[in-house]
């Protein structure tokens, strides 16, 4: 829960709005009340979206269609206006937690409370189809677990999007890792059996805490989708193993229906009437949902200058309980005056695990519910991401380069680690070594890449794939000048070869084999820098600044451009997002190019000092600029300043000192921008640059937003600290 911004209607309908719940595909999200008291979730759908005649039709039979849904496990829609200049509807609003906040911060339901989960979901998709309505994306974040039961929300709307949504975004409507197989691919309509192909996935998440295709980006888990099978070895009980199996079932025809599925279930669960309520839950999460209920309810009437400054109840202390800011109390907003708490377990603290790190190399990553922390000489230590116990250390000192954090790839269940000798595989849980080879080929500090069941370990002279599970040797590359920039998307390895003439490589993951290459220069100019693969092109950039966008299928050169002609000892940094690309030069200034043809949109002088390694981070949302309204992006100076510039014009629109970062870039989570400092973690308003909480410690490092949870290292400790 969030303030209200400056752009937002105070009204909509006969509802008053009172704070922000969070945004999505098809619009914005808000607490409201309407006149008689009555709390409701109200979606404000995107502008853009209100304009296609299309989408309204869509939306009117929806929303027909949603009202008619009732059940004990649905969220009901009471309220809504198809018609309005911008389309809106208002459901229940639920007090609790989700399924995937409770999974996250408790770890998952024994088979007991899966049973009963299970139950409860497939009456809730009774419910919705019963009413011709498909949910399409039923996922962890859209169960809500509440006093009187477990709630399913957002069913049927999603579909209003439709075409307009896939035309404007390129995607399909659905959550990776938990839609069908159908839905991904687009090819065939998705029916009531690909909800119960979510349910199933849902299911797994419940009962191991990780979706049944892992964990990764959305091309890759849309390809497990399709084509893998589903992962559900770590589902101890067999009857509810072979229950979920048969929801994920590729053919829709062959999966169950939610009849079927209660014939199974209910002779597994407990009393009746016990689904209503939450003694079916382990007692962790009983407490959350407790803890929700006791929140207090934002008061009607305030202002949003009001939200911000008061100091003692009303809609301020409820907000700020909701998303752990610390008010203090007659505080004025310009101040920035805040509660400063310390990083000590309790309040926005979750756990604080000391380690072997050091202050000096300390570096730290996140990966599958793993938090894995280095330092110098220090061996890696691996901890549980939800409670910060320590699961294993190995000896093994990874290779990083300065400036450079940790980088930890996980692929079922196997983490690969290489030091300056030999590349080994741990497992997961354990940290038991599965397999270890020696690699010497070049003493670069590239992290194994891993892809397509393969490890993929880079070195001046030689690249080698390994089979992940086994430690079998796939295929090897030899040659003298390889280059250690490495990066892999869906299934090519993109990779520099040559010094005094760079080339571009693409070589296929499964084989080995090349595919293209691309010569960038005729003379040497230096070398390059790290690959980037976004979209259709990878960028390649050089030391002097210059960009060359490759066409990632064929290796043509589709533009060149960039900052050149500057003098760096190093290959900048550069980030897309979007329809822009980013990169910062030596002299202090920002540019942003257009990604797809390379023309230069504006540059932003931000400093007269030198930026140094250029620590640059992009608010994620301006890739969909349906969105959001605020299209920032945000960067750490090198001159000890968080600036916050228009996306669209380089124009600055806020700046905040913050004292020597060492490593880390601006970590968007959750609506801020977090930032670890020498003075600890400090939590900035997207749209205006105020100071919403600053967490005291000393040296923090390698800031890290994961499921809501905010990592990071002082000098002695992994802290895990709340986002909101």
């Amino acid at each position: 829960m969030h303030p209200l911004l400056s752009r937002d209607p105070s009204r909509i309908g006969g509802y008053r709005l009172l704070a922000r719940l969070g945004s999505g595909g098809m619009g914005e999200v808000f607490l409201a009340r309407s006149r008689s008291g009555r709390e409701v979730a109200l979606k404000l759908v995107h502008a853009d979206l209100a304009g296609d005649p299309e989408f309204r039709a869509r939306f009117r039979r929806e929303v027909a269609a949603a009202r008619a849904v009732s059940g004990a496990f649905t969220a009901p829609v009471i309220d809504a206006d198809p018609e309005a200049p911008v389309p809106w509807l208002a459901a229940a609003y639920l007090r609790g937690v989700s399924l995937q906040q409770a999974v996250s911060a408790h770890g998952p339901l024994p088979v007991t409370g899966g049973y009963a989960l299970g139950a409860s979901l497939a009456e809730a998709l009774q419910a919705i189809h019963r009413a011709g309505v498909v949910h399409r994306d039923l996922k962890p974040s859209n169960v809500i677990l509440t006093a009187e039961g477990p709630k399913v929300i957002d069913f049927g709307i999603a579909r209003a999007a439709g075409s307009a949504t896939v035309t404007m975004s390129g995607s399909v409507i659905g959550s990776p890792g938990f839609m069908a197989p159908e839905q991904a691919t687009g090819l065939a309509e998705a029916g009531t059996a690909a909800d119960v192909f979510s349910l199933g996935a849902v299911l797994a998440y419940t009962l191991t805490g990780v979706g049944p295709f892992g964990e990764g980006p959305t091309d890759v888990l849309i390809y497990r989708i399709v084509h893998d099978e589903p992962r559900l070895s770590a589902i101890g009980d067999p009857e509810l193993r072979e229950l979920v199996a048969s929801c994920l079932v590729k053919e829709p025809a062959l999966r169950p229906v939610p009849e079927q599925l209660l014939d199974r279930l209910t002779p597994h669960l407990p009393p009746a009437t016990a689904l209503q309520g939450t003694s079916w839950l382990p007692e962790l999460i009983i407490t959350s949902v407790t803890r929700r209920l006791d929140e207090p309810p934002p008061a009607d009437g305030l202002t949003r200058r009001q939200v911000l400054v008061a100091g003692g109840g009303g809609l301020a202390a409820a907000v700020a309980a909701a998303i752990g800011i610390g008010l203090a109390s007659g505080g004025d907003s310009g101040s920035g005056a805040r509660a400063k708490p310390s990083a000590e377990p309790g309040g926005d603290v979750l756990w604080r695990t000391k380690v072997p790190i050091g202050g000096f190399g300390k570096t730290m990553d996140v990966a599958a519910g793993v938090v894995f922390s280095m330092g110098r000489d220090t061996g890696v230590t691996a901890l549980d991401a939800r409670t910060g116990k320590v699961l294993w250390r190995v000896a093994t000192q990874p290779l990083t380069l300065p400036g450079r954090p940790l980088t930890v790839a996980v692929w079922d269940r196997v983490v690969p680690l290489r030091d300056n000798a030999v590349v080994s595989a741990y497992d997961l849980a354990t940290g038991q070594a599965r397999w270890t080879h020696p690699f010497t080929a070049g003493t670069q500090a590239s992290p194994p890449l891993v892809a397509k069941g393969l490890v993929i370990v880079s070195g001046e002279k030689e690249i080698v794939a390994y089979d992940a599970s086994r430690g079998e040797m796939r295929w090897s590359l030899k040659g003298e000048d390889h280059r250690e920039a490495c990066t892999v998307s869906d299934d090519v390895l993109y990779t520099w070869y040559g010094t005094t003439k760079p080339e571009v490589h693409a070589v296929d993951v499964v084989t080995g084999k090349l595919r293209w290459k691309r010569a960038l220069v005729r003379d040497y100019r230096g070398t390059g820098g790290s690959l980037v693969k976004s979209g259709r092109f990878v960028y390649a950039p050089l030391h002097d600044g210059e960009i060359h966008a490759l066409d990632a299928d064929s290796g043509d050169v589709a533009w060149v451009g960039g900052p050149k002609a500057r003098k760096f000892p190093w290959s900048p940094p550069l980030s897309v997002v979007g329809k822009h690309l980013y990169i910062g030069d030596e002299a202090g200034s920002l540019y942003a190019y257009d990604a797809g043809t390379g023309a230069r949109r504006w540059r932003s002088r931000l400093t007269t000092a030198k930026v140094g390694s250029g620590s640059m981070a992009i608010e994620p949302e301006i890739a969909l600029a349906r969105e959001t309204a605020l299209g920032l992006v945000y960067v750490y100076d090198g001159a000890e300043n968080l600036v916050a510039l228009d996306a669209s014009t380089g124009k600055v629109r806020w700046r905040q000192a913050v004292p020597y970062v060492q490593q880390d870039l601006p970590v968007v989570a959750e609506g801020a921008v977090h930032l670890a400092s020498l003075e600890g973690v400090q939590s900035f308003h997207l749209e205006t640059g105020q100071l919403l909480r600053k967490l005291e410690m000393e040296g923090a490092a390698c800031l890290k937003a994961v499921d809501g949870v905010l990592y990071c290292l002082d000098d002695a400790a992994v802290v895990a600290v709340r986002t909101t």
